[in-house]
């Protein structure tokens, strides 16, 4: 049985981070999960009354409205005649379009802790650059600093369209983003499982090490779990030993934040060293390496 066909309708005019996204969120997850129709098509236009009614129509960022029942996150709700929100509403003046739809779907706090950019972003669209400084607690200069050009380029085409049909490139791109996005998401708590499960925490020479290389793969989302591990067990520096693939099942031995006591260097001549950075901040070793082994060429590279 085939799936009905959905739509949605976005802001025209200049294109911003929260309306590209939340599209790119609603075409994946509408695209997996079976009770909701597939997107075909995506405006950038106001929508019609009727259209603001349709439940099988997603307005992101338009219709004045925040209704989930019939597809309405828009946090823009309409003033009174004073100029003034009402008082329901006043929840909507923290939110953008992609936090209301992950607050819906309950994943809101589970994004957060992968994905640090969600808040910046919100502020972002809900309050402004100034904000955004503040919270970060860097200036203006530092921040125009930080813009992306690749996702400036991405606004870009989004803006110039008024219709974008499935199956076209710039469609495909938004789907991926939203799959990156969920996919990550996933194997982030599927990782965090794994070193719940198999960490080691130990002391080398009065040095800290995180050992997770028995057993695991090496995913995205391995390494900050690690340093967020780290942080929790023991703050700064200190060493973190998990897999790596250049090549295929060797070892990485990797200091943190730039702790004085360790230099890989001095190891860069041992057996089974495939590889050291020219800063000594990272080794690679065979994957053959035992436990054993590894901690003896920690001993050497401590200072």
């Amino acid at each position: 049985m085939k799936k009905k066909k959905g739509t949605i309708i976005a802001h025209g005019g200049s294109a911003h981070f929260d309306d590209l996204f939340a599209t790119a969120l609603v075409i994946y997850k509408c695209s997996v999960d079976q009770s909701l129709p597939e997107i075909n098509k995506v405006y950038r236009r106001e929508p019609s009354e009727e259209e603001r009614k349709d439940p099988d129509i997603w307005k992101l960022d338009v219709g004045r409205s925040f209704n989930p029942k019939l597809k309405l996150f828009d946090h823009h709700p309409p003033l009174t005649k004073e100029g003034e929100l009402m008082p329901e509403h006043n929840d909507l003046t923290e939110e953008c379009t992609f936090s209301l739809l992950l607050k819906t779907w309950g994943i809101w706090e589970k994004a957060i802790r992968v994905y640090d950019f969600l808040q910046i972003a919100r502020i972002m669209d809900a309050k402004g650059p100034n904000k955004v400084a503040k919270y970060l607690n860097i200036s203006n200069k530092a921040l125009d600093s930080l813009q992306s050009f690749i996702e400036e380029s991405i606004l870009h085409l989004f803006e110039k369209r008024e219709l974008i049909t499935h199956g076209e490139p710039l469609f495909n791109l938004l789907r991926y983003i939203g799959n990156d996005f969920f996919k990550r998401l996933k194997d982030y708590y599927d990782t965090l499982a794994q070193v719940e499960e198999k960490a080691k925490f130990k002391k080398i020479k009065q040095v800290n090490v995180i050992e997770c290389f028995k057993d695991i793969k090496l995913t995205r989302s391995l390494h900050p779990i690690l340093d967020e591990k780290k942080k929790l067990e023991w703050g700064k520096g200190g060493i973190s030993v998990y897999p790596n693939e250049r090549p295929p099942g060797s070892i990485t031995l990797r200091r943190y934040d730039d702790d004085e006591r360790i230099d890989f260097r001095r190891i860069k001549s041992q057996d089974k060293v495939i590889f050291v950075h020219h800063n000594g901040f990272l080794a690679v070793v065979e994957g053959n390496t035992i436990e054993a082994e590894i901690e003896e060429l920690i001993k050497l590279a401590i200072i």
